[in-house]
């Protein structure tokens, strides 16, 4: 007579936690037995075991939901695959992941993806970039000018939704973005993939992590940094838009002298507080300024891309044309003065509705700066690198066409803002020095008279016989 044949089940020890004895008719229920067998073979229905609802202790450790025990890592292989790209309820565990959402996964993300232990968002289907690793350009991950193929409906480190793109620059990339982690929307910076701009984007990194180790409230809150397919990534909070674009808004006329002064405490409170900790913005321009969401006061200073710490000034060429500080032109060494100089013709610009030094180039811009503060120091002069460029052998500025139709000292600053207050004049003109040493610092712009006084003079009105006086014509390209 051939052996029976005990089921596979039958084979499995069940493990019973150490449980007191108690009363039979306490049990929750009692061990089925099977029909037509004798008592010797007698298995239970299910070799899981679970103890009784009312008993906390001495709980079987193999009934622990940890989604990274072996038991679930079993379990996890039948469970339903995902129809969206969202994780519910997240995060899981990337192995999880590459069960639920095969369908949504590159064979290149099956792989990366385990680098990643927490998993919120894999990227919709049509967003996937394909990956070449005979590709130069970051096996096809990059575009010619070493830029991220950013996608709408893509992902960023498999947390991040791509929403839609906010800008882009020598810099890179600004996405608008979706945190499935947190829940809410965020700016992501995803940074050009070049050896240059991996060593800014660390030093960018060092600046907004020193000045976001305290409450700041006039430069934008940085959360993330993180490296994602060989591209660092900084996230944002989403602000409003920019000063530029706000008095494009406004037709480029004059905003409120009042709103103006705000404006610029704001700033000053902004640059000392970078000037505290070493650090120089180095691009300041109304771009780089953006309203607070809800607020046409307030304000917050951005991009800090281009920034450097003070002694470890790097690059000679920097700095926005019309807001270029006329050290760095010359070839002097710069420093923080630099940008209380370009904050103050921000302020300028916001006055008269256009930049003050629209200069086409270099040349010109230089010519203008000295149509309003006249010739530059002898001693600045001999110290410049560019001076051959820009000065004959007795340290007078070159005769060009720039210089001729500008005469040093030509521009009365009055004059362009159609207004006769000491404080505002007085002000500005301690922020726009030739020498930088003696310019007024951040921190003695915020306690200038005109910062702190209660009331101020309006400008006057243009007229149309005055109105193009000793006005630039309207130039944006920056």
């Amino acid at each position: 007579m051939d052996e029976e044949v005990i089921p596979y089940s039958a084979r499995i020890t069940p493990h019973y936690p150490n449980f007191p004895e108690e009363p039979k008719s306490s049990r929750r229920h009692a061990p089925r037995r099977q029909k037509n067998h004798n008592d010797d073979y007698n298995p239970p229905n299910s070799a899981r075991v679970r103890p009784p609802s009312h008993r906390k202790d001495g709980l079987n450790p193999n009934n622990r939901r940890n989604p990274r025990t072996a038991r679930n890592a079993y379990r996890v292989r039948f469970r339903k695959k995902s129809t969206t790209p969202v994780v519910s309820n997240g995060p899981i565990s990337p192995e999880e992941a590459r069960v639920r959402f095969s369908d949504f996964l590159t064979a290149y993300e099956m792989e990366e993806i385990l680098s990643f232990p927490d998993i919120y968002y894999v990227g919709k289907l049509q967003s996937k970039i394909e990956v070449d690793p005979n590709d130069e350009y970051n096996q096809g991950l990059d575009d010619e000018t070493n830029n991220y193929k950013l996608v709408v409906g893509g992902h960023l480190a498999y947390r991040f939704e791509i929403v839609s793109l906010f800008g882009a620059g020598a810099f890179g990339q600004v996405v608008r973005c979706f945190d499935h982690k947190k829940k809410c929307p965020v700016a992501i910076k995803v940074i050009v993939n070049t050896e240059q701009m991996h060593e800014q984007g660390q030093i960018e990194a060092q600046i907004l992590s020193k000045l976001n180790a305290k409450e700041q409230h006039h430069i934008v809150k940085a959360f993330d940094f993180f490296i994602f397919r060989s591209h660092i990534c900084i996230t944002f909070e989403i602000l409003g838009i920019n000063l530029f674009e706000l008095s494009q808004q406004n037709e480029f006329k004059p905003l409120p002298i009042r709103l103006i002064r705000l404006y610029a405490l704001q700033m000053f409170s902004a640059l000392e507080q970078c000037h505290r900790v070493g650090a120089i913005h180095c691009d300041i321009k109304p771009e780089n300024i953006l309203l607070v969401p809800g607020s046409n006061a307030l304000i917050k200073l951005i991009d800090f891309g281009s920034s450097c710490f003070e002694g470890h000034q790097k690059y000679e060429y920097i700095q926005s044309r019309f807001y270029r500080a006329p050290e760095v032109i010359i070839g002097t060494p710069y420093g923080p003065p630099m940008d209380v100089w370009s904050t103050a013709l921000v302020l300028i610009e916001l006055m008269i509705g256009q930049p003050l030094f629209p200069g086409d180039d270099e040349e010109e811009q230089l010519a203008m700066i000295a149509s309003l503060l006249g010739e530059p120091p002898v001693e600045m002069v001999e110290q410049g690198k560019r001076k051959e460029e820009f000065f004959d052998i007795d340290n007078k500025m070159c005769e060009n066409e720039h210089t001729m139709n500008r005469k040093p000292g030509s521009m009365n600053l009055s004059t362009v803002l159609q207004t006769n207050d000491r404080y505002l004049l007085d002000f500005l003109m301690r922020c726009l020095t030739w020498d930088p040493k003696v310019r007024l610092t951040a921190q003695q712009a915020m306690q200038h008279p005109w910062i702190r006084m209660k009331e101020v003079t309006l400008p006057q009105r243009q007229t149309p016989s005055n109105a193009k006086k000793n006005l630039p014509a309207i130039k944006t390209k920056r």
